[in-house]
């Protein structure tokens, strides 16, 4: 077969040359496991403004979680797990509070009205 001949008939262009392959020692680093101290803050400061009692304790127990993980090196965010340790404290003094604030109120009532 023979190539057509005419004025301003130009070859295709050419394949581009293959890529190079990665570096060898150029792998991902793991993704950092953030989400007890995230898990951690959200239900602290769930339970400081609004779900008194399941808020507070999860809180807690979360945050530590999350600073373990920040020592072992699968975390980087020490700050939010120490924010939802500190918010969860707070969620359970609130709630004391409340149910102290609660029962000193039940117990004028049950003296007014002579239940005590």
């Amino acid at each position: 077969m023979t190539e057509p001949q005419g004025a301003g008939w130009t070859p295709p262009p050419a394949a581009p040359p293959p890529t190079q392959p990665a570096y060898p020692g150029a792998v991902r680093p793991p993704m950092p496991d953030n989400h007890l101290g995230v898990a951690a803050l959200g239900l602290g400061l769930l339970g400081m403004f609004g779900f008194l009692f399941i808020g507070g304790i999860p809180a807690i127990i979360l945050g530590l979680k999350g600073r373990k993980a920040v020592r072992a090196g699968r975390a980087d965010n020490d700050g939010t797990a120490v924010a939802g340790i500190v918010t969860g404290c707070i969620a359970i003094a609130f709630t004391v509070a409340c149910a102290l604030f609660v029962a000193f109120f039940a117990y004028l009532d049950a003296i007014e009205f002579g239940y005590g």
